[in-house]
């Protein structure tokens, strides 16, 4: 299907179960899906799959060549996002609060986030030609950009030993990890 598609498809199903696809264990191959979409979306691939297999997650296609990719999700890991969607469900986004200090503390664990993102999936056997999308699910704001971009290409380099190409989905934009 179409990373258009695929992203329809995926906010359907939020409208129709809400948060529950988000927050609930077992529901993960919905963030995939979302997330493979707007990475796909992004760098102008025309097709996407999820994949049956454990791994790779997803498999992105354009001129009849697919090539795959595993998705893993860079955040805090203290992080409680059932009880964060519960606590935020029926407040508008004029209700919602994230205090500036919020953001330097997410800030902060970037690095760590992404070094973790790395090592665990640099443990798992994967093909030679698996590319990795770490989604890095921390917000600043555009505040520190040209700092995290300079950790994403630092915190990322050791994956590009065992990915065929390694990419940040951050802030809605792909950045692609540079050789250095």
């Amino acid at each position: 299907m179409s990373p258009a598609a695929m992203s329809a498809v995926c906010e359907e199903i939020t409208d129709i179960a809400g948060d529950y696809v988000l927050t609930q264990p077992g529901t993960q191959f919905w963030r995939d899906a979302f997330i493979g979409a707007k990475f796909a979306e992004a760098q102008g691939y025309s097709l996407i799959r999820l994949c049956a297999n454990d791994r790779p997650d997803i498999d992105v296609g354009r001129d009849g060549v697919w090539e795959e990719l595993e998705i893993t999700e860079a955040d805090d890991p203290d992080r409680k996002r059932s009880k964060e969607y519960e606590d935020r469900r029926g407040l508008n986004e004029s209700t919602f609060s994230d205090p500036e200090g919020a953001w330097l503390t997410r800030r902060r664990a970037m690095p760590t986030a992404l070094r973790r993102c790395v090592a665990k999936k640099m443990a798992l056997p994967y093909s030679p030609d698996c590319a990795l999308l770490i989604y890095l699910n921390l917000s600043t704001y555009g505040c520190w950009e040209a700092e995290i971009l300079q950790d994403i290409q630092t915190e990322c380099q050791p994956a590009l030993r065992h990915f065929s190409q390694v990419w940040v989905l951050w802030n809605g934009s792909v950045v692609p990890v540079i050789k250095s």
